[in-house]
């Protein structure tokens, strides 16, 4: 098989947490902001591994956190990155997005959330994936720790936190007008986002006793498919990932129907919920966790243990063949009953797959999580003329009507709420 120096690849800031929670070696992270659960996959890989073997370069600036590539952190958030010790540096400007685990790297386009929304799990690649010697290329010549031409970068500290906080909690004007047009809106509706995360596979390999790589042969075409001196749990094709995928779309189109029955689409800002169907969708909401994704997540974990015990038995499988085309020499064992030489075979094989240290399906998926946040109509959305014709076009309204019929001269009679109608 072709050995591709790079292959493209979508890659959301939740697949970015998701690589960096599986590191077992090091992580390396270069971009202009890191979304809540990307700082804290680095936080906790940072006390997983060993000093200096996790790296963060960021642009922790007021444009970067308002431009959304620090995704839905607000500045009573920002405390967290304290937690971050001084490998993490400021970069100012930096738009490009760099990500290394282990021996594996990743460029790719950082998304500007304030923008445009993370893309769907249709959309068009957003980066690449390098092989093992491009990664190791491009370590060596821009992330190397002796370079000349590197720039003196200053780290995160609490100064540099406490100014950007101070930054954007700073109030903008409003005039009274859209003050009560904005506190009007808030009362009638939210706008949510929701987040999904947990699906990926740790591609992990298995250190095999040294005994059970002296007798695998390197000719079998599936046993090169895992063996490179461990053995490969899932092998190398994207078969399991590919079923661990069919049953998130399962999850996704779940989520989908109550979307559709509770929400008004507002574009890349989120969805729109009206307060007078709240409590209605706050039940559903709680059914759902309960029950469907409690559901899912019992079933992803029998899929996994499913995969791990083939990966077992198709070990135990390679080793019988093995000795039955007299490539596996069975040791004599003093014993008072002799066994069948196929019986004493099959011990000694299950002796030596149970030396191998197979994991949990817990150990090798991460937790299934499906989070929804809610915020605010802010006073930025509403200077934003495409958020009003979204907001417009979904609740069929028009907000000048509403600002009309909620200035104080007008009669109280005019002032009745605005209907949300979901039909």
């Amino acid at each position: 098989m072709e050995n591709k120096p790079f292959t493209p690849i979508l890659l959301t800031s939740q697949d970015r947490a998701d690589l960096i929670a599986h590191a077992v070696d090091r992580v390396i992270y270069c971009g202009p902001g890191a979304s809540p659960h990307e700082t804290r996959s680095l936080i906790e890989a940072q006390r997983r591994l060993p000093n200096g073997k996790v790296r963060v370069l960021v642009d922790l600036n007021t444009m970067a956190f308002r431009c959304g590539y620090w995704g839905q952190y607000t500045s009573a958030q920002l405390d967290e990155l304290r937690k971050l010790d001084a490998v993490t540096e400021v970069a100012s400007g930096l738009r490009l997005g760099l990500l290394v685990v282990d021996s594996v790297g990743f460029i790719y386009t950082p998304i500007a959330q304030s923008i445009e929304s993370e893309t769907g799990k249709q959309s068009e690649p957003n980066g690449l994936q390098l092989n093992a010697d491009e990664t190791l290329k491009l370590l060596d010549s821009i992330l190397t720790d002796d370079s000349s031409h590197a720039p003196k970068r200053q780290p995160i500290t609490t100064q540099v936190i406490e100014t950007v906080k101070r930054q954007i909690s700073q109030p903008t004007y409003v005039p009274p007008k859209q003050t009560r047009l904005l506190e009007y809106l808030r009362e009638q509706m939210k706008i949510v986002q929701f987040e999904t995360g947990g699906y990926q596979l740790n591609r992990r390999s298995l250190r095999l006793p040294d005994e059970v790589i002296a007798v695998l042969g390197t000719q079998d075409r599936e046993i090169n498919d895992r063996l490179t001196a461990s053995w490969r749990l899932f092998g190398t094709t994207n078969r399991a990932q590919n079923e661990v995928d069919e049953l998130r779309s399962r999850l996704e189109n779940e989520l989908a129907d109550l979307k559709k029955k509770y929400f008004k689409r507002l574009s890349h800002y989120g969805y729109g919920l009206s307060q007078n169907v709240r409590p209605q969708f706050e039940a559903a909401w709680q059914k759902f966790q309960t029950e469907t994704v409690e559901a899912f997540r019992q079933l992803l974990k029998a899929k996994v243990e499913a995969m791990i015990d083939d990966s077992r038995n198709l070990l135990q499988k390679l080793l019988y063949e093995r000795w039955e085309h007299g490539q596996l020499e069975i040791p004599a064992t003093p014993t008072l009953f002799p066994q069948e030489p196929r019986e004493e075979a099959q011990q000694y094989i299950n002796r030596l797959v149970g030396l191998v240290r197979w994991p949990t399906a817990d150990e090798v998926s991460s937790a299934v999580v499906v989070l929804k946040r809610e915020y605010d109509i802010t006073a930025a959305l509403l200077a934003d003329k495409n958020f009003i014709e979204v907001l417009e076009q979904a609740f069929d309204f028009q907000l000048a009507d509403i600002q009309q019929a909620i200035e104080p001269a007008r009669p109280a009679a005019a002032v009745a709420p605005i209907s949300f109608s979901l039909n």
